[in-house]
């Protein structure tokens, strides 16, 4: 009977990942995030967010395949402002960046920056996103989301 390891040759850890929190945010665990910042502005407000996820998936994975994939999911939401998607590169690696509003059901409209790399890791390639959130008006934290987007480090 073979035994299955993780992390292992054939199922390596997890890249690490890193971004400066913007003062005034806190660390946050969030179910299915590798890392979460949030600020709380009280009970009755929106707290602005930053979500780091990731997808495994078999070596072939292509960054544009990524960038493909953030814009399918951007151009599903409602009412959905698009702007120009932007590559800079950040940390030393390629990524896709798209900000975007949409109206959100519940909270009404929002103001997403996303943005996305592939990390190829032998026998898979990891698609890492980080999920900004903020209101319209929340124009301080905006800045900071993208701040902390600059400021991201993936590991090979």
């Amino acid at each position: 009977m073979a035994t299955l390891t993780f992390p292992s040759e054939q199922f390596p850890a997890v890249p690490a990942v890193s971004f400066d929190l913007p003062d005034g945010w806190a660390g946050q665990v969030v179910d299915g995030a590798l890392l979460a910042g949030l600020h709380d502005h009280g009970p009755d407000s929106f707290a602005a967010n930053l979500i780091v996820g990731f997808t495994r998936h078999r070596p072939g994975l292509t960054h544009e395949q990524a960038e493909q994939s953030l814009l399918a999911y951007a151009q599903s939401l409602p009412e959905v402002e698009l702007t120009e998607i932007q590559r800079p590169t950040i940390g030393g690696r390629l990524w896709s960046v798209l900000p975007f509003a949409y109206v959100h059901p519940q909270i009404g409209t929002i103001v997403q920056v996303v943005a996305t790399t592939v990390v190829e890791r032998g026998p898979v390639v990891d698609s890492m996103r980080v999920t900004g959130t903020a209101l319209p008006d929340q124009t301080d934290d905006l800045q900071a989301i993208r701040a902390a987007i600059d400021s991201l480090v993936v590991a090979d």
